[in-house]
């Protein structure tokens, strides 16, 4: 029994210190570009997540306007170890302090799903501005979350035009 518990707070403290040390790193930022070919509805996002693909930097930018069809976002990689191995993040989009009313007539402060990633791959995610309703001014933050720790952000201020 005495084993099972050390074997059990062994692989607790492992998990752990994989989880601090799980980060992402921002590679690029801004304006982007694409294709979308795909749209899934999704409980607790905003909106769906869009498939896009021949995703482009365009311009290097941490303030956007908003316009429908914009697209911004960021490029970064998972670091962490053993390099190649899956695992799953929570991605949240937080809105500004008055949030986003949808058409629902539901207010919203962030959009929030879970996403599979590669540790040590280089990955894009973007925001699509697809409704008007989506177009609200102020300062927007990408969050990415491993076992229920923050490990990278990104700011970005929306302007309206």
């Amino acid at each position: 029994m005495r084993i099972l518990v050390c074997i059990a707070v062994l692989a607790l403290g492992s998990a752990q210190a994989a989880a601090q040390e799980m980060r992402v790193e921002i590679v690029d930022y801004g304006i982007y570009s694409g294709r979308t070919v795909g749209h899934t509805d999704r409980p607790g996002t905003a909106n769906g997540i869009n498939e896009v693909l021949d995703r482009k930097l365009i311009e290097q930018t941490e303030v956007v306007t908003a316009r429908l069809g914009e697209r911004f976002g960021i490029e970064y990689v998972v670091r962490g170890q053993p390099n190649g191995t899956i695992v799953t993040l929570t991605e949240i989009t937080r809105f500004p302090p008055q949030g986003l009313v949808n058409a629902k007539g539901e207010r919203l402060q962030k959009s929030e799903f879970e996403w599979q990633e590669v540790i040590g791959r280089r990955a894009i995610r973007t925001y699509d501005f697809t409704d008007a309703w989506e177009m609200v001014e102020g300062d927007w933050t990408l969050e990415f979350y491993y076992q229920g720790r923050k490990i990278g952000e990104k700011r970005f201020k929306i302007v309206l035009p």
